[in-house]
């Protein structure tokens, strides 16, 4: 049986004493520890093995100092970050599945009772963790939450994406490259997400242009490739004054592999030059598009929604600090897609004008 990693071994191997090892990967390490110390002692109790023993800790402190996180059987969760954040502070990370309201309110009331958590993250949409996020705060458990809950709870711990700014940002960036008719390619709205997602684009769309975007322009209901492609078919049969020059994505790399497809059959590709349709949104790192280039919010990624949930709610709340802000909002930076530019293979004889 290997042998225990202790805090006097990481010590000796550092050549620095056991107390201050002990701070650190306790969490309660001060500005006297450098970042370079303090990230040479996390570093070495990764690399030896090293485990907390938490029955002693438990014991010494009346914390456990594990956080319980708890997601729906069918919800998209990365939890890499979270837990590597979590395992360096010296914190560990239970994960549980569940599939039906019964089992979630079993369950987080084990959790509650025993006193098995420091702390709990829910992950899920608004409409299912709200009720459980009420339950916890009712009993006074610190939780934080994966998503918008800033309209009725705005004192909640909660951390998402800024939709409305990525919103601002597509769309700017289409108005400020000339375009005036500018449609929006979205999912249908069963999350609140969604539903932002399109406010930012109508809020941001009306101030650049004074009116509100056309309706006519705006399609929420794409559930597929096809979906997509059929709507933007019907953008480009629509006369001259109102069809669209450009369009905003927001349904993911579906929407945009449906625009390409009905696009290419016009003889069209993606682009800002003269005769090309401009689009911008955002997509998923795996996208490649086929004929065309764009500029779009390309790292809508839950690692890194997990990584700040950890390091700037969890960690703060686990020892015993006051996070900065309760409602934190991602804002990814605007990148190229990813192109396979094959625009060579495009041949239409009388291509769509805008």
């Amino acid at each position: 049986m290997a042998q225990r990693i202790r805090l006097k071994d990481i010590a000796q191997e550092l050549n620095v004493s056991t107390s201050l090892v002990s701070a650190v990967l306790n969490g309660k390490s001060g500005p006297w520890v450098s970042e370079q110390t303090r990230q040479r002692i996390i570093n070495a109790a990764q690399r030896l093995g090293y485990r907390p023993q938490a029955a002693a800790r438990t014991l010494r402190s009346g914390r456990t100092h594990t956080v319980a996180l708890i997601y729906w059987q069918n919800e998209y969760v990365r939890l890499e970050a979270i837990a590597q954040t979590l395992a360096a502070a010296g914190y560990h990370l239970m994960v549980y599945v569940v599939s039906s309201s019964c089992d979630f309110e079993e369950l987080l009331q084990q959790i509650v009772y025993s006193r098995s958590a420091d702390a709990i993250v829910l992950w899920g949409s608004e409409r299912r963790m709200e009720p459980y996020g009420e339950y916890l705060e009712r009993q006074g458990v610190t939780f934080v939450v994966k998503g918008r809950h800033d309209a009725c709870h705005p004192h909640w711990y909660q951390v998402d994406f800024d939709h409305e700014g990525m919103m601002r940002a597509s769309v700017n960036q289409l108005w400020n490259a000339g375009h005036r008719r500018i449609a929006y390619l979205g999912y249908p709205l069963e999350e609140t997400y969604r539903f932002h997602l399109l406010e930012g684009f109508r809020s941001a769309c009306t101030m650049l242009a004074g009116n509100p975007p056309s309706d006519e322009l705006i399609a929420c209901r794409v559930n597929s490739v096809e979906d997509a492609e059929k709507v933007v078919v019907e953008w480009l049969s629509l006369p001259q004054e109102r069809r669209p020059s450009a369009a905003v994505v927001t349904a993911d790399n579906e929407g945009w592999y449906g625009l390409e497809r009905a696009l290419a059959g016009r003889g069209i590709v993606l682009g800002d030059q003269p005769g090309e349709f401009a689009a911008s949104g955002q997509c998923q790192p795996a996208l490649r598009l086929a004929f065309g280039s764009a500029l779009a919010h390309v790292n809508i990624d839950l690692n890194n929604l997990g990584a700040t949930l950890a390091t700037d709610l969890l960690l703060p709340l686990m020892q015993g600090t006051e996070p900065c802000s309760r409602i934190i909002r991602l804002l990814p930076q605007m990148e190229p897609v990813p192109t396979q530019a094959l625009r060579h293979l495009l041949v239409h004889d009388n291509p769509t004008t805008f």
